[in-house]
C-alpha cells in the first residue's frame, strides 16, 4: 500500500515538472514452472505445480515515465506477484533449516517482487518500425515458505540485479502499433528474463490501451538455492501521458 501511494504522489506531482507518462496494468498470472531445491545442496527437489496446487492470481504492475525528449525514457516500475500453494507431500522435505514428513498437508507461498528503474534510449522514434535498448537496475524481494504439520520454513533474499532492456515498436496505422519489450539478463549464476507482446491503440493522444501477454522467467543455481520458475501473464494496461 505504501508503494501505491508513492507511486501516486510522484504521478500527480510528474505533471508539474516534466513529460511522463503512468502506466497501469492488470490481469492474470499463472505460474506454470516452479522447481526448488533450498539448501542448493542437501535439499530436496520440489516443484510446486507438480507437487503442490498452486492457482492463478491477479497481478498488478505500476510503471511511472520520465519522458525528457522522444529519445529518452526513465521509468520506475513496481511489480508485485505472490503465489500461494496447498497440498500434501509425495515425499520427504529437506527445505532450509526444516524437514516435512513424506503425507504432510502443506501451505506455501512463492513471492518475487520486482522493483525496477529503467533508462531506454529510442533510436529512431519518427519510423514505422522503431527501436530501443537500454539497461534497468531490479531489486528483487524474492522468498519461499512452506508450513505443515506445526512446521514452518522460510526462504527469502532480497537483491540487486543489473538487466538490460529492448524496445521494439511496429506502428500500424495512426492509432494503434504492435510493441515488444523487455528486461533481461543470462550471467553463469543465473538468468532473469521478463518479456511482453502488446497490441496498443490510442483511444485519444493522452490515453493508450492495450493488450498484453508477458512471460516471466528465470532463477539461480548456486550452494546456498536452487529455484528456477516461469510465470505467463495475461493482462490489459492503461497509459496516460502527460505533456
Amino acid at each position: 500500500m505504501r508503494i501505491f501511494l508513492l507511486v501516486a504522489v510522484f504521478s500527480l506531482s510528474l505533471p508539474l515538472f516534466a513529460a511522463g507518462s503512468v502506466d497501469f496494468e492488470l490481469g492474470t498470472a499463472e505460474n506454470v514452472h516452479n522447481v526448488f531445491r533450498i539448501p542448493g545442496v542437501g535439499g530436496t527437489w520440489v516443484s510446486l505445480p507438480a507437487e503442490l496446487q498452486v492457482n492463478d492470481i491477479t497481478y498488478e504492475r505500476v510503471r511511472v515515465n520520465y519522458l525528457p525528449d522522444e529519445h529518452t525514457t526513465w521509468s520506475v516500475l513496481y511489480a508485485p506477484l505472490k503465489f500461494h500453494a496447498s497440498g500434501v507431500s509425495s515425499q520427504l522435505i529437506n527445505f532450509d533449516t526444516a524437514s516435512f514428513p513424506a503425507g504432510t498437508a502443506l501451505e506455501g507461498s512463492y513471492k518475487f517482487n520486482s522493483y525496477r528503474l529503467s533508462y531506454t534510449y529510442v533510436a529512431h522514434p519518427e519510423r514505422t518500425l522503431s527501436y530501443g535498448y537500454g539497461y534497468t537496475l531490479k531489486v528483487r524481494d524474492a522468498a519461499i515458505t512452506l508450513n505443515g504439520g506445526d512446521i514452518s520454513a522460510e526462504s527469502s533474499n532480497v537483491g540487486l540485479v543489473p538487466l538490460l532492456n529492448f524496445r521494439v515498436d511496429w506502428q500500424l496505422d495512426e492509432r494503434s502499433k504492435i510493441t515488444f519489450d523487455g528486461d533481461a539478463l543470462v550471467a553463469p549464476m543465473g538468468r532473469a528474463e521478463d518479456v511482453a507482446l502488446a497490441y496498443r491503440y490510442a483511444v485519444t493522444p493522452e490515453t493508450t490501451v492495450r493488450v498484453t501477454y508477458r512471460i516471466l522467467e528465470g532463477g539461480a543455481d548456486n550452494d546456498n538455492v536452487y529455484n528456477f520458475a516461469q510465470v505467463n501473464y495475461t493482462g490489459v494496461g492503461v497509459e496516460y501521458k502527460f505533456k
